[in-house]
């Protein structure tokens, strides 16, 4: 049960109730009810009914309150057009990552979490309202921008829930030539089954994360570097007594090139946090530049 002060544990239980129920109206709005039965913020009480109308008008096959389905700005770090759905929900590739995964700290604010939440049932569900925003608004961006080709983040948050939604992506990246996509992934199971049947969109470049439950599956992972759409390893490399977390610090870098070696890293290439131009061609994750992407943790 929600209560005032949400925590990252019980926002989780809801949306996997909210996910596995998709358009069961009548226990959406019995389970609505009994969570504002609870006392909770002003804010999150009104977000809470407001994704109830929405849920409601979505069940009736209402799309014109799905109107925040992409980032198109990005965030903070990133302006480039992106995507997201539920972390762990949306993840069953992940592992220990899911213990300090950085989306469940978005949910401080109320808009991303009730956002991700919406786009998962509608990922699931009805594909072709996402296909027809995506179209729409990457469209609108490749005319504004005299028609350059256009960045696009798939998954800041979340992953591939399923075979099927990898397919439904690829599907319609390959629609979109103009559209530079990429990602970071741990549905490694997903992308190897969906591969066995179907290509991989030309325009899609795949940086593969550690902290899944696969990371240390040799086999798997072997398999999944092989796929043509895999641009290399993106690691958070764990290290003891780091100093600062400033990407241009000198002690960071030379902190990140000794982790690397030790771990028989010969070519890679340390995150400088600087996503949307951190190489003079631009993003190196998602380029062709093959090479391990590094970050620290500690």
């Amino acid at each position: 049960m929600i209560q005032k002060t949400t925590t990252h544990a019980e926002l989780l239980s809801f949306a996997r109730e909210v996910v596995s129920r998709s358009c069961n109206r009548e226990s959406i709005a019995e389970l609505i009810m009994e969570i504002m039965a609870e006392k909770r913020s002003p804010k999150w009480e009104r977000e809470f009914h407001k994704f109830h109308n929405w849920y409601n008008q979505y069940c009736k096959g209402n799309v014109t309150l799905v109107n925040t389905i992409f980032a198109r700005k990005g965030n903070m770090k990133l302006s480039f057009l992106s995507f997201s759905t539920m972390p762990i929900i949306d993840c069953p590739g992940y592992g220990i990552c899911g213990k300090f995964c950085y989306s469940k700290n978005a949910w401080r604010n109320v808009d991303p979490f009730f956002r991700m939440l919406r786009n998962s049932i509608v990922t699931r569900n009805h594909f072709d309202i996402i296909a027809a925003e995506f179209t729409r608004v990457s469209n609108n961006l490749h005319k504004r921008m005299k028609f350059a080709d256009v960045d696009f983040r798939l998954y800041v948050d979340g992953d591939f829930d399923s075979v099927e939604t990898v397919k439904n992506w690829q599907d319609l990246l390959k629609t979109l030539p103009f559209i530079r996509a990429y990602g970071y992934s741990k549905s490694w199971v997903e992308l190897l089954n969906y591969h066995k049947n179907h290509s991989f969109a030309d325009n899609y470049v795949l940086n593969l994360s550690n902290g899944g439950k696969y990371s240390h599956n040799s086999g798997i992972h072997n398999a999944v570097k092989k796929l043509p759409c895999v641009r290399g390893n993106f690691l958070a490399l764990p290290v003891k007594k780091l100093k600062t977390e400033n990407y241009s610090d000198s002690s960071y870098r030379e902190k990140a090139k000794a982790a690397a070696k030790s771990m028989g890293i010969t070519k890679f290439f340390i995150c400088t946090g600087l996503c949307d131009n951190c190489t003079p061609k631009g993003h190196f994750c998602g380029s062709n530049m093959k090479a391990d992407v590094i970050t620290l943790t500690h």
